[in-house]
C-alpha cells in the first residue's frame, strides 16, 4: 500500500508542470555558439565581463530581469514569462550590470515576491508563509507563483483597500503599491473595493493541485490538521479565522496550508 501510494505521487510530480528557472547567454545568433548558463540571482557582473560584450542570442525558461547597474537598479529590460525553453536574438545583456530571475526558483512554489521599486528593481523578500507584513518599505512591485492566490492590503495591518492576484499556476506580476499582504483572495475581504489581477487557475490546474493534495493527505504526512475554521479550498479562504483557532486550541499560529489543498486549518 505504501508503495503504490509513493507511486502515484511521483507520477503526479512527474506529470506536473513544475521547472526551474535557468537562461543562457550566447556569443551567437538563434542562441549558436559559446554560452553561459545562470540558474542563480547575480547582483553583479563583473566576473562576466570578458564574455558579455559578445552576447548576441539568450535561451531562457522562465522569467528574467536585466538591470544596468549593480544591485538590481535601475530596470533596462526583461523576457517574456515563459514555461518552455524559447530562443531569440538580444544584444541588450551587453551592458547589463545585473540580473536575476524573479519570484522563486521552482515556480510552482505557492509563494509571494515582493519588491521595493517599480518594474523589480532592487530589494527582493519572497514568502511562503500564509501571511506578509512588516517589509521595512512600501511594496511597489508583486509577483505571485505557483496555484496561489494573494489579497494586498493598503495598509501594513491587512487593513484598506484591497487587490487580488493569482499565480495562475506560474508567475503573475504587477506594479502596485501594498504594505501587507495574506494568502487566499477571501470573497469576504475583497467585497466591492477590489481590484482583481490574473485569471484564477484553470480547471486543468485545479484538478492537479487538489489531487497532490488529496495524496498527501492519503499518506498520512500531516499532523494537527482540522477540517473548516475559514478553509473552504483554495479559492475561497481566511487565514485569520484559521489562525484564531490554533490560538485559542494549540495556543500556535496556523493557516490553511497549501498542502491540504487549502480546505484545512493546520495548526503549526
Amino acid at each position: 500500500m505504501i508503495f503504490s501510494r509513493i507511486t502515484i505521487l511521483l507520477l503526479l510530480v512527474a506529470s506536473s508542470t513544475a521547472f526551474v528557472q535557468e537562461m543562457t547567454l550566447h556569443s551567437g545568433l538563434s542562441c549558436t555558439g559559446p554560452g553561459f548558463t545562470f540558474e542563480t540571482k547575480e547582483p553583479n557582473l563583473a566576473n562576466w565581463e570578458f564574455f558579455l560584450p559578445s552576447v548576441q542570442s539568450i535561451k531562457v525558461v522562465g522569467w528574467w530581469y536585466f538591470y544596468t547597474g549593480v544591485n538590481f537598479s535601475p530596470y533596462q529590460s526583461h523576457t517574456n514569462f515563459r514555461s518552455s525553453t524559447y530562443c531569440f536574438n538580444s544584444t541588450y545583456p551587453t551592458v547589463s550590470k545585473s540580473l536575476r530571475y524573479v519570484g522563486p526558483l521552482e515556480t510552482t512554489t505557492p509563494s509571494i515576491s515582493i519588491y521595493d521599486g517599480a518594474s523589480a528593481v532592487s530589494t527582493e523578500k519572497i514568502f511562503t508563509t500564509s501571511a506578509a507584513n512588516n517589509f521595512g518599505f512600501e511594496a511597489e512591485y508583486v509577483i505571485v507563483s505557483g496555484m496561489s492566490s494573494w489579497t494586498l492590503y493598503y495598509n501594513d495591518d491587512f487593513t484598506g483597500n484591497t487587490t487580488c492576484v493569482n499565480g495562475n499556476g506560474g508567475l503573475v506580476g504587477s506594479n502596485r503599491n501594498f504594505r501587507s499582504a495574506t494568502m487566499g483572495c477571501n470573497s469576504l475581504e475583497n467585497k466591492g473595493n477590489a481590484t482583481k489581477i490574473g485569471n484564477p487557475p484553470t480547471m486543468a490546474g485545479q484538478t492537479q493541485f487538489l489531487i497532490f493534495a488529496l495524496v498527501i493527505l492519503s499518506m498520512g504526512l500531516m499532523s494537527a490538521v482540522d477540517a473548516g475554521y475559514g478553509c473552504n479550498g483554495p479559492w475561497d479562504y481566511n487565514h485569520n479565522l484559521c489562525s484564531v483557532h490554533c490560538l485559542s486550541t494549540t495556543l500556535s499560529t496556523g493557516g490553511c496550508r497549501w498542502f491540504t489543498g487549502f480546505f484545512r486549518c493546520h495548526c503549526d
